[in-house]
């Protein structure tokens, strides 16, 4: 039989609710909504809602970011690197278009090259 929970804080971009976790970029605000909060956004908010507020184009001016980061995380040979960027195009006087990017790659926790010990067809087998 199916475990079915629903989550007690609802989670909401803009508008639109999102039952997935996301990386979020180019956010205008944040807004924590504390307690039930269902007659504004359901019976999914018994514990309270939380609201991602994203960026609105701007029609007066192009714009655009880019920015990067390096890390190291302990337990890990590797690198963690991420980039990111926003676009700002206006379209005449009464339209723009607003994008934002980015990927992230995180080099892992664990490096271990034999975890575990091979048996002779090269299978898992015993410590």
């Amino acid at each position: 039989m199916a475990l079915s929970a629903v989550p007690s804080v609802s989670t909401y971009v803009n508008d639109t609710p999102i039952y997935a976790n996301f990386v979020l970029k180019d956010l205008e605000r944040v807004e924590v909504l504390r307690g039930p909060q269902g007659t504004l956004y359901g019976s999914g908010s018994l514990g309270g809602t939380v609201r991602y507020i994203t960026r609105k184009p701007k029609l007066e001016s192009f714009d655009g970011s880019v920015e990067g980061s390096l890390s190291q995380t302990d337990g890990s040979d590797g690198t963690n690197w991420s980039v990111d960027g926003m676009l700002n195009l206006p379209i005449g006087k009464t339209a723009a278009v607003r994008m934002a990017f980015g990927h992230i790659d995180n080099a892992g926790v664990i490096d271990y090259a034999n975890v575990y010990r091979l048996d002779g067809e090269r299978g898992p087998g015993c410590a």
